[in-house]
């Protein structure tokens, strides 16, 4: 059996540096065996806010949701939270995601990856129904650590690919 998971660049900033771990993420996930991968930028649904649910301009993002079971969401962290266009494209949907599991990967220039970002965003996906993976991937000093690419440093490599294993573990668990 494979699992649907949805890898969701949470920026739309341009050159922004979250790309870089969706790439690592994508790569290493699929090349495990019970997974199938869709990347979903969110700059593709820059929605306003005054955009409904019921809005035409909502369905290609409902189709998201309803094919996967599974989200991990690449988050810069900005001033201590993250980027209005994600919480835009999140609140457009509630009922929808429901059983569905959120992991979460924040992202940061600095040494503490993300880790406000990563709270902030928890009370956010709870509350909007997602089940939570308690496992998180922090990625600190991003520029340093992967490369544009999304290759990772050889400094880095078990670190991340420790919680990419520990995530995707605590996914199928949850999805069993």
């Amino acid at each position: 059996m494979s699992y649907k998971i949805a890898i969701i660049l949470g920026t739309a900033r341009e050159g922004n540096d979250s790309s870089r771990v969706v790439k690592f993420l994508e790569k290493n996930i699929l090349v495990k065996d019970n997974f199938e991968v869709e990347v979903v930028d969110v700059s593709d649904y820059l929605f306003s806010k005054t955009t409904t649910a019921d809005s035409e301009k909502v369905g290609p993002w409902k189709k998201v949701v309803a094919r996967n079971e599974a989200f991990i969401f690449v988050t810069p962290e900005y001033n201590h939270s993250f980027p209005g266009e994600l919480k835009i494209l999140l609140d457009t949907l509630y009922k929808e995601y429901s059983g569905k599991v959120a992991a979460i990967a924040g992202v940061s220039m600095g040494s503490f990856a993300g880790a406000r970002v990563i709270e902030n965003l928890k009370i956010v996906l709870h509350t909007l129904n997602f089940e939570i993976t308690k496992r998180v991937i922090g990625v600190g000093n991003v520029q340093d650590v992967l490369s544009k690419e999304g290759e990772v440093t050889e400094d880095s490599k078990e670190l991340l690919e420790k919680q990419l294993s520990e995530v995707l573990e605590e996914i199928t668990e949850k999805l069993k």
